[in-house]
């Protein structure tokens, strides 16, 4: 994943750093040397206003590489970074803090030309952070060209003073955080998959209490992968922050003292290590008393005590076993292979916290592979284990029989063959239970793929190493054309070329299989062929001599012919028949989910294209934002679609008295610039469709030229839409129909300074002063529903006088009504963000220009809605006189 670039973009008289550029082209930058300045203040005595001095900066020093390492240490680390953006679009940016431990992060960034403050950290409930994730995450926002000095405060006295920072634009942090998300989730998998599978054995066997020491010893291992990487503070005690500081000590030295059970217990040392087993007991007891300890001990202390456990353990751990092994006990080298992978985990991750070894994905998560490598070599120790004490209970089984032998050798016999009936029948159901697991985990190969090739290489892969198969052919029929085509034939592991034959060909064997839906089987083609075939074809490859072909059905349809022949009589047996009729069926299973894929995907292609050239017809119709821009001396467009195409529509005009000569415009102000904005019925494609009708009735209207007002211009097009849709038919409630717009039209005469404004369902928003006023439209609709008799419709025109510098508003219902949640509530809770929050927010942004209107929108959304879903189309206008 390619990184922002950084150099000094000119001197500094008063330091040596230099500025991180953003460009467009790269998605991350890893902030380092030079661009991060970095000074210790030990006493917490320096403010942020003295830090933020110009003067101050020449106290700063270079970071020492991405990872700069401080050890455990009790001084506050000021961070100051100087970020320019070189994107033409991109504005939204993320600052990574990778160090999931650390206590407190304050964050100083400037907003509306002030500092503005977030304090974060794990002795904070997790909720608190700006971002809620394993990693410390500060969103923020620098406009094109912009170039802005960012500050962090970091404290921690509960972990390493650490603090490798990178920034991100947040699409690729996504898409970064989603594979590593995948990779935690195999590790996790393996581990909580061995786990259960140890527990299960444990509730089964009875007495086997290695297992459930081995269970606990396992999830307190995941405990500690999972608070080393943040995951366990995200997901299990996000509320408890005093947990947190001290849930890695306390894992790690209760893991040493069931390792210590699991160890006494598996290697059996109270029956072949005596001397060990004592001292195992009594270092049980002092990793008991080391755990007690963790929990009361300050965390800095506590880590040290624990590393110390850890260490301790590893090498008594290893001592213990290396005996166990020149005893002869074999399963004892996964023990000490899976600890010793363990353990050089720990010893890169240690060497990469003391910045002996560089950060990166080997070093950063070398425990937890380590530590997955270990739960898979001591699952392996437990079945070696299992083998043992197996073999040991047959040796004693086998010494009892010889005494027997001895005793009576008649008795000896009928023994020995009644045992080998049994293992004979045992060997059998042994077999056969062999053999449905092996084709059953083909058959999900087989069907988990959705191409053709990946079908027939898969199935071909496994026909070969089950059974002689010099030939091997998977024919398909395609009854339209009754042809039989020779898709993927393999002689000698050679592909051949493909050929069409007549499914109705009595002398083919493919077409027999086909007509007749029947399986053959034949071991000696020159007795057994004539059955089927008197006068047999060979298209392609030599003569078989042994042959067997399945027919590819689902239900009654019939897909085609797989075959596996030899040149040798008898090469097959029964069971190799019942083998391929078993793939034949998980074959054509695959190969009609993959037809049906295969006409999903060209059917959902088709119709994505017909939406993106939608898209573009829309896009055309609307007024590009620069057309305000160019007639306003300020003006923004907020437009974001629910999905691809949009249901709102914005659209300007401007009108010339002197364009007109009739009666009907003598009233008509000199000039007129008129905008509208409107959301119709639906969205995504019919709501599309509606915002096209929309902006061409508009047109239609304006252009025939019969009115300029407002209200006059509602009422036409109110009558033009329910033309359109024969609304004037509905003449029952019964019958009701919504099509129709909410729409508001605003006349604006600069000259006089003077608003005509009417709306249909919606209001227009006037800011001055940082004072809202509501003008509110009809409450009709555009079209709309039946109406009754009694109840005309009627749009009412609003004349009033504009100041200059005021700050109007037209607004869609998408903005309103999209469900979210801020820090006042919890994480289960939702609302809309409702009308009156809209008001405020629009107060709140009115004395920002139109651009910085626009990254507030935008910026508000992304806070307020955070990962759900977009409810609604969003669009806002907002133009200042």
């Amino acid at each position: 994943m390619g990184g922002f670039s950084a150099y000094a973009q000119q001197s500094n008289s008063k330091s040596n750093f230099t500025t991180a550029i953003l460009k467009p082209a790269e998605n991350n930058l890893r902030l380092e040397g030079t661009t991060v300045g970095i000074f210790e203040d030990t006493n917490h005595n320096k403010t942020f206003a003295q830090i933020s001095e110009e003067s101050f900066v020449s106290n700063f020093k270079p970071s020492e590489g991405y990872n700069p390492n401080f050890g455990f240490s009790e001084s506050a680390f000021w961070v100051r970074i100087e970020l320019e953006n070189q994107n033409k679009e991109q504005d939204n940016f993320l600052i990574e803090i990778a160090a999931p431990l650390l206590d407190s992060i304050a964050f100083f960034y400037k907003e509306e030309g002030k500092y503005e403050k977030i304090i974060t950290g794990d002795t904070f409930e997790f909720s608190e952070r700006p971002i809620e994730n394993r990693y410390f995450l500060f969103p923020f926002q620098l406009r094109p060209q912009e170039k802005q000095v960012f500050y962090f405060k970091i404290a921690s006295k509960a972990s390493l003073m650490q603090f490798p920072m990178r920034v991100w634009k947040p699409l690729a942090f996504e898409q970064y955080n989603h594979q590593f998300q995948f990779i935690f989730g195999i590790i996790y998998g393996i581990i909580i998959f061995i786990l259960i599978n140890n527990l299960f054995l444990y509730f089964n066997l009875g007495k086997g209490n290695s297992y459930l020491y081995y269970v606990i010893a396992m999830a307190c291992s995941l405990l500690v992968i999972a608070n080393l990487n943040g995951h366990a503070y995200e997901y299990l005690w996000s509320n408890f922050p005093f947990l947190q500081q001290k849930a890695l000590p306390m894992c790690l030295t209760f893991l040493d003292f069931w390792l210590v059970l699991f160890c006494r217990r598996f290697l059996n040392t109270r029956t072949f290590l005596e001397k060990f087993d004592k001292a195992l007991r009594v270092f049980g007891f002092v990793q008991l008393a080391f755990f007690i300890l963790t929990i009361f001990l300050p965390y800095q202390y506590a880590i040290y005590l624990s590393n110390l456990s850890a260490a301790a353990t590893a090498l008594v751990l290893l001592i213990t076993g290396t005996s166990a092994i020149l005893r002869g006990n074999t399963s004892a080298w996964f023990f000490i292979s899976g600890f010793s992978v363990y353990i050089l985990g720990y010893i890169i991750f240690a060497l990469k916290t003391s910045s002996f070894l560089p950060l990166n994905a080997f070093t950063e998560y070398s425990v937890q592979v380590g530590a997955a490598l270990q739960v898979i070599l001591l699952s392996f120790a437990i079945g070696v284990r299992i083998r043992e004490i197996r073999n040991e209970k047959n040796d004693a089984q086998r010494s009892m029989m010889e005494s027997q032998v001895e005793a009576n050798e008649q008795l000896e016999s009928k023994v020995e063959e009644r045992t080998s009936e049994l293992n004979e029948k045992a060997e059998a159901l042994e077999n056969s239970y062999r053999t449905v697991s092996i084709l059953s985990s083909i058959g999900q190969e087989i069907t988990a793929s959705l191409d053709y090739e990946a079908i027939f290489a898969v199935l071909y892969r496994y026909v070969h190493e089950l059974m002689d198969s010099p030939f091997f052919g998977v024919d398909l029929y395609y009854p339209d054309k009754e042809q039989i085509v020779y898709v993927y034939n393999i002689e000698n592991e050679v592909l051949l070329p493909e050929e069409k034959i007549d499914s109705n060909n009595p002398n083919n064997l493919s077409a027999y299989v086909v007509r007749k839906k029947e399986s053959i089987f034949i071991n000696d083609a020159e007795v057994e062929i004539q059955k089927y075939l008197p006068n047999i074809e060979v298209i392609i490859g030599e003569v078989p001599e042994s042959v067997i072909a399945i027919p590819l059905l689902v239900g009654e349809k019939v897909l085609g012919v797989v075959s596996v022949q030899s040149f040798e009589k008898n090469a097959y047996t029964s069971q190799h028949f019942e083998i391929m009729k078993t793939l034949a069926s998980y074959t054509a299973i695959a190969l009609d989910n993959a037809s049906s894929y295969s006409k999903i995907r060209n059917a959902n292609t088709k119709t994505m294209q017909s939406i993106r050239y939608a898209q573009r017809i829309q896009e055309g119709l609307l007024p590009r934002p620069k057309i305000l821009t160019e007639n306003f001396d300020e003006a923004s467009v907020f437009y974001r679609p629910r999905d691809i195409v949009s249901g709102d529509f914005y659209w300007f005009e401007t009108l010339l008295k002197e364009d007109f000569d009739d009666e009907l415009h003598q009233n008509m102000p000199n000039k007129l610039k008129m905008i509208a904005l409107s959301d119709c019925t639906g969205h995504g494609v019919p709501g599309a469709l509606m915002t096209i009708m929309g902006v061409n009735l508009l047109n239609q209207i304006i252009a025939e030229g019969g009115t300029w007002q407002p209200d006059e211009i509602l009422t036409k097009l109110d009558e033009r839409v329910r033309h359109t849709f024969h609304l004037e038919e509905m003449h029952t409630p019964k019958s009701r129909r919504n099509d129709g717009m909410d729409i508001g039209i605003c006349a604006i005469d600069e000259e006089e300074q003077i608003i005509y404004y009417a709306g249909a369902k919606m209001p227009l928003y006037i800011v001055r002063n940082r004072k809202i006023e509501t003008i509110k439209g009809s409450s009709f609709a555009i079209g709309g529903s039946f109406i009754s008799k009694k109840k005309e419709k009627e749009y009412k025109i609003n004349i009033f006088k504009y100041e200059k510098g005021d700050n109007l508003f037209l607004a869609s219902d998408g903005f309103q009504d999209q469900f979210g949640a801020d820090k006042t509530m919890d994480d289960k809770t939702e609302r809309k963000y409702y009308t009156r929050f809209f008001r405020q927010f629009l107060e709140k942004i009115s004395i920002l220009s139109s651009a910085e209107q626009y990254s507030a929108f935008s910026k508000e959304l992304i806070r307020w809605k955070k990962k759900r879903r977009q409810t609604d189309d969003i669009l806002v206008m907002s133009v200042k006189l």
